[in-house]
């Protein structure tokens, strides 16, 4: 349960880190909107096309769709390690194991993780049924 914990606190601090940076998007644009505007692939034979107000909302809209995706998981991971031990939770952090497995950054430690969070020992933690003791004899 520690690496779990130390790995649901890494995912909201990296979401941390995104949210600030579309943050950052969402309060100034202008510079990435510039810069898209001036890409080879929006000039035409006369010149410019003029993106740059299209640019501007669109990064502003998609930053603040990341950020709010972005604080979703900053709360979900800093509040599950100190969620219910039950059958139920037990499926929902393994689903949070497995949406860490979708980033290239995570993939390795989370693929680890997993084959741990299958392990007996935690499945009893969280009283899933059949992870009783097996008496010997």
């Amino acid at each position: 349960m520690a690496w779990y914990r130390g790995y649901c606190y890494f995912a909201a601090g990296i979401n941390l880190l995104l949210f600030v940076k579309w943050l950052e998007v969402y309060l100034n644009p202008v510079p990435l909107a510039e810069w898209m505007a001036n890409q080879p692939a929006m000039l035409d034979g006369d010149g410019l096309v003029s993106m740059r107000d299209y640019f501007v909302w669109a990064l502003q809209t998609g930053a603040l769709a990341l950020m709010a995706v972005n604080l979703m998981f900053i709360v979900v991971n800093a509040w599950f390690p100190h969620g219910p031990r039950n059958p139920k939770w037990h499926r929902y952090h393994m689903f949070n194991i497995i949406l860490g497995m979708l980033s290239c950054f995570t993939a390795p430690f989370c693929i680890w993780l997993f084959l741990k969070w299958m392990t007996p020992g935690v499945k009893q933690l969280f009283g899933l049924p059949g992870t009783s003791q097996v008496q010997a004899g």
